[in-house]
């Protein structure tokens, strides 16, 4: 089959923060395959960015269940697809175990399941004799390109910016409620807008209804901090981070989204996730084996720091 012909299926599902760290991964796709057919397999929550985009030709929402209806959808669409090729770019084997064995045995046509690997894809090219039948298996690497991602496409409404300071630094508090070991004690984000209004300098405080209460407390403690509690959507991340100084935030995916703006993003870490700590000339991270072992006093001075070098 001629390349402008290929039907591909592109596969990442899980948290904001990886859908947006593997955004270069899919440009690189649609880069090397520019003619094809693109489906991109995602949560509905990512398909407002997806759109945006303008990378993909079609879409399936996976509703990341295991009721039997969800998962029987699923599986059909893989396997009945006519696809030609399947990049699973998960960071997780979920979908593998989920989907890839049942897929493989329904399939009645030839695909190409690539998976993920350190630098590029290993796939796995499944031959049908007969639509029932298992196949023959052969396991070759894929090498793809790799790219930075890049989040200049992503734009939102801004209902709510009129709202924002002339300048002000960008703080995002939260992070997922399963993962509370990435969460900076409110107590230091507290000190550290104070820290900042001594120096004169706003700050805005991102968030969801999640963070409520721990937002109003970080802001009830000087008039220079901005409550953005439920006031940006997550299209509008991107053009907050560029309004902004610079961005302080924890290992979450709107702090990976400032990060990917070309913004200064001073991101926190413990040393358990300090795998998915990205690397750029305007990132700068910091990383201790417990997050609440990083003191206020060493991300101000990284913020002086940006900022006198800026």
């Amino acid at each position: 089959m001629t390349e402008d012909k290929k039907r591909i299926l592109i596969i990442k599902l899980g948290a904001l923060g990886d859908f947006i760290l593997q955004t270069g991964q899919m440009k690189a796709i649609r880069d090397a395959y520019p003619q094809a057919h693109i489906t991109l397999m995602t949560n509905k929550s990512f398909l407002k960015i997806a759109k945006q985009t303008g990378w993909f030709d079609d879409y399936i929402i996976d509703n990341r269940t295991w009721y039997p209806t969800d998962w029987i959808r699923i599986v059909h669409k893989l396997a009945f697809g006519h696809y030609d090729m399947i990049f699973d770019i998960q960071m997780q084997s979920r979908t593998k175990r989920k989907y890839y064995s049942l897929a493989r045995l329904l399939a009645p046509h030839k695909f190409c399941w690539a998976f993920e690997a350190q630098k590029g894809y290993n796939v796995v090219e499944v031959t049908k004799a007969c639509p029932l039948h298992w196949g023959h298996a052969n396991q070759f690497f894929l090498p793809l390109p790799s790219k930075k991602a890049t989040l200049e496409f992503c734009h939102g409404e801004n209902k709510n910016f009129h709202l924002l300071p002339q300048k002000f630094v960008l703080i995002i508090p939260g992070c997922s409620p399963n993962h509370p070991y990435k969460k900076w004690p409110v107590l230091s984000y507290t000190d550290l807008v104070q820290l900042l209004a001594e120096q004169e300098i706003p700050s805005v405080v991102l968030g969801t209804s999640i963070e409520k209460k721990e937002i109003a407390s970080i802001c009830a403690t000087t008039p220079m901090a901005v409550n953005f509690c439920d006031k940006a959507s997550l299209l509008d991340i991107p053009d907050l981070a560029r309004r902004s100084i610079m961005v302080v935030g924890n290992d979450t995916g709107p702090t990976h989204m400032a990060e990917l703006v070309n913004k200064p993003t001073i991101t926190l870490f413990c040393s358990k996730t300090k795998h998915c700590a990205y690397k750029a000339p305007n990132v700068h991270n910091i990383i201790r084996d417990s997050i609440s072992g990083i003191s206020v006093q060493e991300v101000m001075d990284q913020i002086q720091s940006i900022m006198h070098n800026a």
